[in-house]
């Protein structure tokens, strides 16, 4: 598809996806492509990696275990650690997801601030961070760069998604792109024709995260509603364990129920944390806590054993040898 309108280098990343992003994140599978069975991903594995997070009774992160206050079991069976670094210093990844349905209209020039300072604090040297934006379409905005330069360039254009929907410029089925407030553009997907949570989760881990290195993360700002996915919760949190990356939910509208049940489901599974903002709790300070997180992880590999079934899901669990300590890390993986 050839993009007639001209944009300055800067937003042509945003600028030509905008004329097919949502037809092409639209479709949640490929042409020809057969669903797995049952919903399993299946992935060749010649190293079991976590990422896990130790706390004591008061909740403060414990930073000073050694590899032998570990205990590693899959499957109900120790296995042993031949991999392990306290605060691990691998590569991240972040990929942030803007729910942009009608809802959400309100939040999103504090998201887009609030995702500022956090990527300003988070991201290092080496590391990088994408966007995505999920409506009744899955749409790549921002994809990964390093540049903070770049990202908050495509962060300035998440207003004028808010200001179109609270306009109802956005028509249901709209693949046309709006002006961004510096000349770029961002594709219209706003709307009450869905809210596609579980597979733009499923999209942003099997076609981006899967096959990067290092550490791994995936932040949703959303008020835990998913309308019209093709992939359901189960099949989201087999993607997110697949990629190796970790689920992280922000309901950012005070709103508690069914939808915030749905953001403890993944994030709970895949070894991440899922906030409500109300009165205790800022946005600033979720992304604050998720941070915390991210800098207080301990990195534990192991081969898993020659007789252990493929094409099967296989359960984790690690323990700390010493009492009054919580581990939060993955519950899984598929062979």
């Amino acid at each position: 598809m050839r993009n007639t309108v001209h944009f300055s280098p800067v937003h042509r990343a945003l600028a030509a996806l905008a004329a097919c992003a949502a037809l092409a994140f639209a479709q949640t599978r490929t042409p020809g492509e057969q669903p797995p069975a049952s919903g399993v991903i299946r992935v060749d594995v010649e190293l079991v990696n976590l990422l896990c997070t130790v706390q004591d009774r008061s909740g403060a992160y414990v930073t000073d275990l050694s590899q032998d206050d570990f205990t590693v079991l899959e499957d109900g069976r120790r296995q042993p650690i031949t991999h392990f670094a306290r605060q691990t210093d691998q590569a991240l990844t972040v990929a942030l997801l803007f729910d942009v349905s009608w809802s959400m209209d309100t939040s999103l020039n504090a998201e887009s601030d609030a995702a500022r300072q956090f990527f300003r604090s988070i991201l290092r040297p080496g590391d990088s961070a994408m966007l995505v934006g999920f409506a009744a379409f899955v749409a790549l905005w921002q994809p990964v760069t390093s540049s903070a330069q770049v990202l908050e360039q495509a962060l300035d254009q998440v207003p004028e998604v808010g200001k179109a929907l609270r306009d109802k410029r956005m028509s249901v089925l709209s693949k046309t792109p709006i002006p961004g407030p510096r000349g770029g553009m961002m594709i219209a997907i706003g709307g009450d024709g869905g809210s596609k949570l579980f597979d733009a989760v499923d999209l942003v881990s099997t076609r981006h995260l899967r096959q990067l290195p290092g550490r791994k993360a995936i932040i949703a700002l959303t008020d835990g509603k998913d309308e019209g996915s093709e992939r359901s919760l189960q099949e989201a949190v087999r993607s997110t364990l697949a990629a190796d990356a970790i689920f992280f939910g922000i309901e950012p509208k005070e709103k508690l129920g069914d939808r915030m049940d749905v953001l403890k489901e993944l994030s709970s599974k895949t070894g991440g944390s899922a906030f409500n903002i109300d009165n205790h709790t800022t946005l600033d300070a979720a992304l604050r806590a998720i941070e915390e997180q991210l800098r207080n992880q301990y990195a534990i590999g192991y081969a898993p054993p020659d007789n252990s079934k493929k094409g099967t899901f296989h359960k984790l669990e690690v323990r700390v040898n010493k009492p009054g300590y919580t581990v939060r890390v993955r519950s899984g993986y598929v062979r």
